[in-house]
């Protein structure tokens, strides 16, 4: 695992790189000089940095979920806790269109918590793959019914969810980078502390009570 783990670093901090250095300006791709570099680098950085930082959190958010539903193809978009998070997101736009940065992460949170509830009481509170799975794709498929809905309507909210489906960065500024990275900083890190629960849980229930594990 190490050598894997190194490589993906090196991997991910070459992706950082890239994208601070790499573009494409009238006369196709080139790698910015010291000059333009300068210019870009206020724009550029903080809108790679929230990117990543909402990579780590997918990530991490994967992991977990395929832990604990036992399904190696859970992650937040499958099971249908992102378009949850959008159909939260919507409902802020519509009902407050200059809604500041907290609103719209509080809305989208309690929208991905209540997709996450509704996928529990449709798998009956089993976390088995086969119910979960199904559930999560009925729900994923109602919320992004609800979320076309909306951008079909061709309005201002319409083009900002749409732009946060699509995973747009241009609206991103320090303040957001800064608040996209404390985030992942603070979600990430206590998993750390559950790293016996998750390796123990992918050896199935009765494995993981005979190693002390309260699984339900």
């Amino acid at each position: 695992p190490a050598r894997v783990l190194a490589l993906m670093a090196g991997v991910a901090l070459a992706a950082l790189i890239a994208g601070l250095l790499i573009g494409r300006d009238q006369s196709g791709w080139t790698l910015f000089g010291d000059v333009s570099f300068g210019e870009l680098l206020p724009f550029r950085a903080p809108r790679t940095l929230a990117a990543a930082a909402a990579g780590a959190m997918l990530a991490a958010a994967g992991v977990v979920l395929q832990r604990l539903t036992g399904n190696p193809l859970a992650g937040p978009e499958v099971l249908g806790v992102g378009a949850g998070a959008g159909v939260g997101l919507a409902v802020v736009y519509l009902t407050d269109g200059g809604a500041s940065l907290g609103t719209q992460t509080l809305g989208s949170a309690l929208g991905a918590l209540a997709a996450l509830a509704v996928l529990l009481a449709l798998s009956g509170g089993r976390l088995g793959p086969e119910r979960m799975l199904l559930a999560g794709a009925g729900i994923s498929a109602l919320c992004l019914a609800g979320l076309n809905a909306v951008i079909a309507t061709g309005s201002r909210p319409a083009f900002a969810l749409l732009a946060w489906m699509s995973g747009a960065t241009d609206a991103i500024g320090p303040k957001e980078a800064v608040a996209a990275c404390v985030t992942a900083l603070l979600l990430i890190a206590p998993l750390a502390l559950t790293l016996r629960w998750l390796e123990a849980l992918q050896l199935g229930a009765v494995t993981a009570r005979a190693l002390g594990l309260r699984v339900r």
